[in-house]
C-alpha cells in the first residue's frame, strides 16, 4: 500500500501512478481527476506543459503518467 499525496488515502501499487521525474505519486482517481480537468481546461494540445502538482514541484507530468491515466484513444491523441 502507498500514500496518495493528495488524497492521503492507502492505495494498492497498481492504483498507483508515480511521476519518474519527480517521484510524487497519486492514486489514479485522483491523477485521472487533475488531468481531465486540466484537459478540459485547457486542451490536449497543452497538455504537454502541465507542470506536477506537488508542493514546490516545477517539472512536467510524464509521459507515462499520462499514458497510465488516460484512454488509449486520448492517449493516441496527446502523443499527437
Amino acid at each position: 500500500m502507498v500514500t496518495c499525496d493528495a488524497c492521503y488515502c492507502e492505495s494498492p501499487h497498481k492504483d498507483f501512478v508515480l511521476n519518474p521525474d519527480c517521484q510524487h505519486g497519486y492514486d489514479k482517481e485522483c491523477y485521472g481527476e487533475f488531468l481531465q480537468d486540466i484537459l478540459k481546461e485547457k486542451g490536449m494540445s497543452m497538455a504537454i506543459g502541465i507542470k506536477c502538482v506537488g508542493e514546490g514541484c516545477g517539472l512536467l507530468i510524464a509521459k507515462s503518467v499520462w499514458k497510465a491515466i488516460l484512454s488509449q484513444k486520448d492517449f493516441k491523441r496527446f502523443e499527437e
